[in-house]
């Protein structure tokens, strides 16, 4: 995954201050043998074309949606969110300064996968962080659209799961993922009612990632309720 997209490259530096040396190595060894496989292929020219092209990449100048009132209202990210404030009529939010909070926002995500990375995470409660993470990750994309809320939805359920009995940890996880699990989609409502919802949906995940950094360290252990739900998900306890 990490070699495949560049916002999972956040789980390197999890790996690395959690000194998972041998995970390390592995994600070098694939990252060598892709590069190696692909120059093999089709030959160095588009690494040049790539590094000269990631300039409008981070500032997202090289979305065509990101000039469309449509696709801005649907999309999610923490970059985004300069464009939607276009929509209603603030000035001066365009690429410079998605720019700028992307780059902003690039600190906050790598202090908050720090201390993910940092504080000893209870028994089975990693893959909350490495969830935590993407979220984090996928929020720095200049455009995340309406695939955005399945990595929150996934960190609600088992948030949902692991905190049954706990009434305001689990009620609040659940309350995000139906926020999250309920879209208007590009045509089923007004661009300024998308991007308000869509606004939510980044609160929500904010929110479930909020929750994770609570209950992930070991020294927060709970006592789970013998339920179905609690019984069906305990691997993860």
């Amino acid at each position: 995954a990490v070699v495949s997209k560049l916002y999972p490259g956040l789980l390197v530096l999890y790996l690395l201050l959690r000194r998972d040396w041998r995970a390390v190595g592995w994600i070098g060894l694939f990252s060598i043998a892709f590069v190696a496989i692909s120059i093999a292929d089709f030959g160095i020219g588009p690494y040049f074309s790539f590094a000269t092209h990631m300039p409008k990449l981070l500032s997202g100048e090289a979305f065509p949606a990101l000039r469309n009132p449509v696709a801005i209202a649907i999309n999610e990210s923490i970059p985004g969110l300069v464009f939607k404030l276009g929509l209603f009529g603030v000035p001066q939010m365009g690429f410079a300064t998605a720019k700028v909070v992307g780059w902003v926002y690039t600190v906050i995500a790598v202090v908050l996968t720090a201390r993910l990375a940092l504080q000893p995470a209870a028994t089975g409660r990693e893959p909350l962080a490495w969830i935590a993470i993407l979220i984090l990750a996928t929020m720095r994309s200049p455009f995340l659209p309406t695939y955005a809320p399945f990595p929150s939805m996934w960190a609600a359920t088992l948030l949902a799961a692991l905190t049954w009995g706990r009434s305001g940890i689990c009620i609040t996880a659940v309350a995000g993922w139906i926020v999250l699990a309920f879209t208007f989609g590009t045509g089923g409502a007004p661009p300024a009612v998308n991007a308000i919802w869509t606004f939510a949906h980044t609160v929500a995940a904010f929110v479930l990632v909020a929750l994770v950094v609570r209950v992930t360290p070991a020294s927060r252990e709970h006592h789970a309720v013998a339920s179905p739900l609690a019984l069906a998900t305990a691997p993860f306890d």
